[in-house]
């Protein structure tokens, strides 16, 4: 999962969900996911990009994946993203 454009050395919540789109009520207004979601907290590098890796079940290969994230620095949201787990 990548995020770029972030605030550099800021904080990006980033909520996951394999449930589908939203909308999910959130203290940001509405995001584009269905409950459960799992929140990560990630820190921005200096040129305000985000990557991380999940380890996840090989079973879950081929389950759509959403996300949607905030930039805590400025309260901006990022765009939605979907994808395939591989």
């Amino acid at each position: 999962l990548t995020v770029d454009g972030a605030t550099p050395g800021g904080v990006v919540l980033v909520g996951l969900s394999i449930t589908g789109q939203g909308p999910y009520p959130s203290y940001w207004g509405l995001a584009d996911l269905s409950p459960p979601v799992h929140v990560l907290p990630l820190a921005a590098d200096a040129a305000g990009l985000v990557q991380v890796s999940l380890p996840l079940n090989p079973a879950l290969a081929g389950t759509p994946l959403f996300a949607k994230g905030v930039d805590l620095t400025g309260s901006v949201p990022t765009n939605s993203s979907f994808g395939m787990i591989q």
